[in-house]
Order: C-alpha cells, then sequence, then structure tokens
C-alpha cells in the first residue's frame, strides 16, 4: 500500500492495516528463522507501512484535537 492511499483512508482503515502489518511482520521474522523466507527485505517493508501508519494516525489525532 502506498502513502498517498494510506492518507486518504480513516482512522478506522488505518488501525485495521497497522495490525496486519504488525501480525505478518511477526509471521515473516518467524518464517525467516526456519528458514521457509529468503525475502528478508519484506520484513523493511512491512516495518516501514507500520511506522507510516502510525506517523498518519498521529497527525489524525492532533487534528481532530485542535478542531
Amino acid at each position: 500500500m502506498k502513502f498517498n492511499e494510506l492518507k486518504e483512508q480513516s482512522v478506522h482503515d488505518i488501525e485495521r492495516v497497522l495490525a496486519t502489518s504488525r501480525d505478518e511482520v511477526r509471521e515473516l521474522r518467524f518464517a525467516v528463522v526456519i528458514r521457509q523466507e529468503k525475502k528478508v527485505r519484506d520484513i523493511r517493508k512491512k516495518r516501514k507501512l507500520i511506522a507510516q501508519s502510525l506517523t498518519l494516525l498521529t497527525q489524525k489525532s492532533k487534528e481532530a484535537n485542535n478542531k
């Protein structure tokens, strides 16, 4: 998911994306450890998506508090 697509979503949708991304990172880490997965870069991409989601949630909560 692109950052621009993420910006357009509601807070509930962003939280859902955040939860699924965290689950996927956990599963990818286990897959790498038991050598089922060789694409370690996927973990980095998911962690970046998690960071972007958290940033958007913070921004949206600050905007809601200011209004």
